[in-house]
């Protein structure tokens, strides 16, 4: 009985560090996925104005399109994790 309060207690100290290292570092990454979902916000602003002449700056412009929503995509998987 005594070995298996002794692992409850480790394993309650354990969680309780892992909790404090998780009420830490969570704002931080919060607001740095943030940062870089408002960044990617203005990378696509900036492709959707440019000007598509031909069917090669289509396909161009496309590919950043993309290649945004595939980040922008990734972005949201992360930050719902990290809730």
């Amino acid at each position: 009985m005594h070995q298996v309060d002794a692992q409850f207690q480790y394993l309650s100290n354990q969680l309780a560090i892992n909790l404090e290292m998780y009420k830490t570092r969570a704002p931080i990454v919060g607001k740095q996925l943030d940062n870089i979902s408002h960044a990617m916000e203005k990378i696509l602003d900036k492709v959707l104005e440019m000007d598509a002449v031909d069917e090669i700056e289509m396909n161009m412009k496309m590919k950043y399109i993309e290649m945004v929503d595939r980040y922008m995509n990734n972005l949201a998987s992360m930050m719902s994790k990290l809730l």
